[in-house]
């Protein structure tokens, strides 16, 4: 016995693509948007938490006329990535904003692919490097070691 395969016309097969590249923006934009509320509520707020402990216990350790190296180059480095970070949350909130919500899917797909991922890279770089430095503690999200070893 014989299967009958179905051949797409050509107005189906585009419909195919404009409705793949339509899931396609509106996942990227989902994920975006969520990217930057974990980011400004949970990631953003942590960070100059525990940047405040670390300036805290440098002033501490100067009133006693002590020094700590590595406190010191600690605290410049999550002020220099925190300063980044906000940065690139600013960043993210104007490719967002000046998307444009044309008729043509593939330009908007594009833009997603060329502004808003590109954004969210350089916004998870600088994320990804804060998980590293602030203290566990004060860390609300799973880490990478968390998610790894911790099954």
């Amino acid at each position: 016995m014989h299967e009958k395969h179905s051949v797409l016309s050509k107005e189906e097969l585009h419909s195919r693509y404009e409705i793949s590249l339509e899931n396609y923006t509106k996942t990227v934009n989902i994920e975006a948007l969520t990217m930057l509320e974990i980011a400004k509520r949970q990631i953003l707020p942590a960070s100059i938490t525990f940047t405040g402990k670390v300036a805290s216990t440098i002033a501490s350790l100067k009133s006693v006329s002590a020094k700590s190296k590595a406190a010191e180059k600690l605290l410049s480095e999550l002020t220099t990535t925190i300063d980044s970070f906000g940065k690139n949350i600013e960043a993210l909130e104007l490719a967002l904003s000046k998307l444009k919500h044309e008729d043509n899917a593939l330009k908007q797909a594009q833009y997603y692919r060329d502004v808003v991922f590109v954004a969210m890279g350089k916004l998870r770089v600088d994320g990804d490097m804060l998980e590293t430095m602030v203290d566990a503690d004060i860390w609300q999200l799973p880490t990478y070691t968390d998610l790894l070893f911790n099954i």
